[in-house]
Formats: C-alpha cells, structure tokens, sequence
C-alpha cells in the first residue's frame, strides 16, 4: 500500500524551504505543479526541497 501523505506537513516544509512565507510573493497551482515567485532566490534550499516526500522535482 502506498505510503499516505500528511499535506499539512508537507506545505509547512516547502514554504520554509522556499525562505518562510513572507518570501513568497505570489502562489499558483495547476494540476500537476506547484507555482511561486520568490522575493529573494538566495533563501530558497532546492536540494532540502528536493527531499521532501511527495515533492517530484524542483
């Protein structure tokens, strides 16, 4: 059986790996793909992105 994913963990992950939330400026989703725009680049940690379960690529 396929492992079930909390999303409330998994937001609370991504917007801290992305550099808290008052570094996003503007969130957007399709079907497949999680859209942002950042602030600041630099505070942005793809490789911890990368490793958060249910996250596919960054």
């Amino acid at each position: 059986m396929a492992k079930k994913l909390n999303y409330a963990d998994m937001a609370a992950a991504i917007i801290t790996q992305l550099g808290t939330q008052e570094n996003l400026t503007n969130v957007n989703h399709c079907a497949t793909r999680l859209r942002v725009v950042v602030r600041d680049p630099s505070k942005v940690d793809a490789a911890s992105l990368k490793k958060i379960d249910g996250v596919l690529g960054v």
